[in-house]
Order: C-alpha cells, then sequence, then structure tokens
C-alpha cells in the first residue's frame, strides 16, 4: 500500500524511481500500485545486469548447436534473452507458412482457433492490423452491406443482446450523484479497464454495474469505466461479468 499515492496517480512515471537493473529506465505508474506497492523493476527486468539471461543464451546455445527453421529454408535461428520466457521458436519469423498453401490448415484446428479467440475482445493494435489488411477486399456499402435494408431484423426482441427491454427500465433513486461519487473516488477518477483518468475524458467517468442488475447498488458491483470502456462491456456480458467478478459467472443465465 502506497500512503502518499496522490502525488504519484496523475503522472505518466514515478520521478523519482528508476529500474533497479541499471538500465537507466523509470518505472510507469499503474493503478494496482496503490496496493501492491512499487516495484523496484520494471517487468522482466529483475535479473538484468547480473548475467543471467547473457549466460543462459550462451549455455543453450553450446547445449543445442545450430538451430534450423522448420520450414526447409536452410535459416538458422539464432537463441535471444526473450526465449527464456516465451520459449525457443521453431520457426524464422514470418517462415511458418513457407512450403505450405494458405487454407491447409485442418477444420478441427481452425475450430479449435475459433472457440479460443471467441468472446476476447481485440487490442488496438489488433483491429488496426484487420483493418489495414481488408483493404480493397471487401466492398460493404449501401447495398453490397449484407444488412442493408434487414435493420428491422435486429432492432428489439430480435436484436442477440436483447435483455426483456431492461435498457428501458429507470435506475434506482439511491442511484445518484451521490453514490457516483463515492465510487469513482473510491477508484481515483480513473478508468478501471483502460485507466483513463476524467482529466483525459473531458467529463466524470461512468459508474457501471457489473452483473447489469441496476437495483445491485451494493459498492462492490460498481466500477468505475470511461464512457468508451462502459460501451464496450454492454456486449458479451458474461466474458465480462468473469471479468470484473469471476464469482458472478455462475449467476448469469
Amino acid at each position: 500500500m502506497v500512503e502518499n499515492w496522490d502525488q504519484y496517480k496523475d503522472l505518466e512515471y514515478y520521478p523519482d524511481r528508476f529500474c533497479a537493473c541499471g538500465c537507466g529506465n523509470r518505472i510507469k505508474v499503474q493503478p494496482h500500485h496503490k496496493y501492491q506497492g512499487i516495484p523496484e523493476y520494471i517487468n522482466r527486468h529483475c535479473r538484468r545486469g547480473k548475467g543471467f539471461v547473457e549466460q543462459w543464451v550462451k549455455d543453450m546455445s553450446a547445449l543445442l548447436g545450430d538451430i534450423f527453421c522448420a520450414c526447409g529454408c536452410g535459416g538458422k535461428i539464432e537463441i535471444k534473452p526473450s526465449h527464456k520466457w516465451d520459449g525457443i521458436p521453431k520457426y524464422i519469423k514470418g517462415h511458418s507458412w513457407r512450403g505450405k498453401k494458405r487454407g491447409s490448415m485442418p477444420e478441427e484446428q481452425r475450430e479449435n482457433i475459433r472457440k479460443k479467440l471467441e468472446g476476447k475482445p481485440k487490442t488496438k493494435e489488433h483491429k488496426k492490423k484487420i483493418c489495414v489488411g481488408n483493404i480493397g477486399k471487401h466492398d460493404h456499402h449501401g447495398s453490397n452491406n449484407p444488412m442493408y435494408g434487414n435493420g428491422h431484423k435486429i432492432r428489439g426482441k430480435d436484436n442477440p443482446n436483447w435483455r426483456n427491454g431492461s435498457s428501458n427500465l429507470p435506475y434506482p433513486f439511491a442511484f445518484g450523484e451521490e453514490l457516483k461519487k463515492s465510487i469513482r473516488d473510491r477508484d481515483d477518477n480513473i478508468c478501471q479497464l483502460c485507466s483513463k483518468t476524467k482529466e483525459q475524458e473531458g467529463k466524470n467517468l461512468c459508474v457501471h454495474h457489473i452483473d447489469y442488475v441496476k437495483e445491485n447498488l451494493d459498492p462492490s458491483n460498481l466500477i468505475t469505466l470511461c464512457n468508451g470502456c462502459n460501451s464496450k462491456v454492454n456486449g458479451n456480458r458474461g466474458y465480462w461479468i468473469g471479468f470484473f467478478k469471476p464469482e458472478l459467472l455462475l449467476k448469469v443465465v
């Protein structure tokens, strides 16, 4: 628990804390440091400067000898410090599909990948790569859009996110500014999903019901989110209930 947290919470880096490995980089401020304490090292830097990883690279290189790319190109795989944690790859980067036809992946393997990715929110970088990769491939404007003229099919009860019209029900009287302010102050006016601050948002942050039940005003069921994250968590509700409070997952119907 950091007692003087108020002087750090709005900063990007701690002004007086540098990584103890000697790399010279400052430690970035993270909301969970308030409760877990300020770390001495940047992630994975705890053994840097002691020759530990460098010695591991030398030992593995001597033990395994030359490692060749599994695609058959004849290229050698260079053992790097990151392989200590991520594992030594079978392929040189970008070579895993060499000599294979795209689309030759077994259907069972495709289904396993789909199941693993289902329900997982995509990062901004992932979305950008998808967007760039799809440029020129699809034209979904006007009548080419599969939903063109079918908007009525996703309204009301026909929408997969339909919850018996609960979004139109009013919030309890007790869910007022006083309660919302106490939750925001408890969370230091920081979005608990993306760490956006009130100043960055330009207005008060939202207070979200973790179990999506408007009548449940228990503080443990309320959490501070920015406007963007509050909209994002309205879909795939089972995943987000488990994300914020795993014990509520059993209550999802």
